[in-house]
């Protein structure tokens, strides 16, 4: 039973924090980690076309909390996903764009 309990750890999502939504200019969110992590960090529009990379990090610190900051003054108005890959899977969150 003890092992069952770590593994769910080990596979917890991230938790990720959107400092503003909607946003203007600058979307800004930070990403927790546990433990050492690969992240990659995908842009979305609604209808599920991909629109660039905003990241690719190898994370080698414990227990850190890392903020990220993206231009986004270039996108049209609208809803956006961020899909974020780790070692523990996939997770999306939406943002509006103003």
């Amino acid at each position: 039973m003890g092992t069952n309990a770590q593994t769910n750890q080990e596979n917890s999502p991230l938790i990720v924090e959107l400092k503003e939504n909607a946003v203007d200019e600058k979307l800004i969110f930070n990403v927790s980690f546990e433990k050492e992590d690969n992240l990659l960090v995908e842009l979305y529009d609604s209808s599920g076309k991909f629109i660039k990379q905003l990241t690719r990090e190898i994370i080698k610190n414990k227990n850190i909390e890392k903020v990220f900051k993206f231009y986004v003054k270039d996108l049209s108005s609208g809803i956006y996903y961020l899909d974020f890959h780790n070692n523990s899977g996939r997770q999306s969150k939406k943002f509006v764009k103003k």
